[in-house]
């Protein structure tokens, strides 16, 4: 299963969203978002913009008020 995807992305610039199940504690995620600016010095490091742990009702939680923004 895929655990990240680019959430922007053109010639310069990418956002990328991750989640990953931790195994402490025990039912929880990292949540995280970051960037890559690619005319830096170092095109595909990283640099973190978000970086969140939360349990399952919480990232149902985000991605229920993203749909409904979304979907509305």
């Amino acid at each position: 299963m895929k655990s990240n995807v680019a959430i922007f992305e053109n010639s310069d610039f990418a956002y990328i969203a991750e989640v990953r199940k931790l195994t402490t504690p025990v039912g929880a995620y990292n949540f995280a978002i970051s960037s890559v600016w690619r005319r830096a010095k170092s095109p595909t490091d990283e640099q973190t913009a978000l970086e969140i742990t939360l349990d399952k009702g919480g990232l149902i939680a985000l991605r229920n008020l993203i749909d409904e923004m979304v979907l509305s």
